[in-house]
């Protein structure tokens, strides 16, 4: 999961100056900022000419094989890191914020190169939207045919940072946002994206769900998307308090979950990510 953990690198780095306006931090990484721009794009493709602003080349470290993402217990709609949409969106994200952060440093050449990154990302993820389907699949190799919420997690980063035009209609990736916002609405189905209990399924492929990460896409839908869903979100809620409530009884907490069972991950870290549920609106 080398690329995912780039981006992750690229958006903490980002999220850490923009909460604390540590110059001296920014100042000592930017050789590292700059050569995480580099590894981004040479991870798209080695040829300029064939890049598209999605991971497309697999780490030498795979010997062969795949590269997964940070949901390595689910299958290829988010375990699979090459041409997966859910990467994208990183990809996307850590474009913007390197764009501002290289600003601030004296290196806009630098920074161009991030904004086109940032754009051939939100690009080909626009036009990736299936109009047959109602969404975009969540790989673009292939027949996939999967839908997943995890689409719209990387409005975060840029929203959280400080850049609100970033994930704005009106703004410049306003396309972009304009399909997330269509994908969202057409995939919040049961049988889709929603168990029957009205908790929400991250994958309609995979029966598999991270607490850590349904809050987080809460967040992102009410606050940045500004979706309202009514009775169906106190439904949701209701959901996820008993899947921890009753499954996780005897640990306390969960963050891993199968048709509301726990199943594992107990104590994890990333749960912390559900105090985004908690902020007001």
């Amino acid at each position: 999961m080398t690329c995912e953990q780039l981006t992750n690198w690229v958006l903490t780095a980002g999220l850490y100056y923009a909460g604390t306006k540590d110059e001296s931090f920014l100042t000592k990484h930017v050789a590292t900022l700059t050569s995480c721009l580099t590894s981004l794009e040479n991870r798209e493709h080695h040829d300029p000419a064939r890049r598209n602003g999605l991971m497309n080349l697999e780490s030498c470290r795979t010997e062969g094989g795949g590269e997964i993402t940070t949901y390595d217990s689910l299958d290829h709609s988010l375990g699979q890191s090459r041409a997966n949409i859910y990467l994208g969106g990183k990809m996307w994200a850590s474009g913007v914020l390197l764009q501002d952060l290289l600003n601030r440093v004296g290196m806009p050449d630098q920074a161009e190169r991030a904004l086109a990154l940032a754009m051939r990302s939100a690009t080909t993820l626009t036009a990736a939207f299936d109009e047959r389907l109602g969404f975009i699949p969540a790989v673009l190799t292939g027949d996939n045919e999967s839908a997943i919420i995890p689409a719209i997690e990387a409005l975060v980063y840029p929203y959280e940072y400080g850049l609100p035009e970033a994930v704005s209609e009106d703004g410049p990736f306003g396309d972009y946002v304009r399909v997330l916002k269509r994908h969202l609405t057409n995939i919040m189905k049961p049988g889709v994206c929603l168990y029957e209990d009205g908790g929400w399924k991250l994958s309609s492929s995979a029966d598999n769900s991270w607490m850590s990460k349904i809050a987080l896409c809460q967040y992102v839908a009410r606050q940045i998307l500004g979706f309202d869903f009514g009775d169906d979100q106190f439904r949701a809620d209701q959901a996820h308090a008993r899947w921890e409530r009753e499954g996780s009884k005897l640990q306390a907490c969960s963050d891993q979950f199968r048709s509301g069972e726990a199943l594992g991950s107990l104590y994890y870290p990333r749960i912390v990510t559900n105090i985004l549920w908690l902020k007001e609106s």
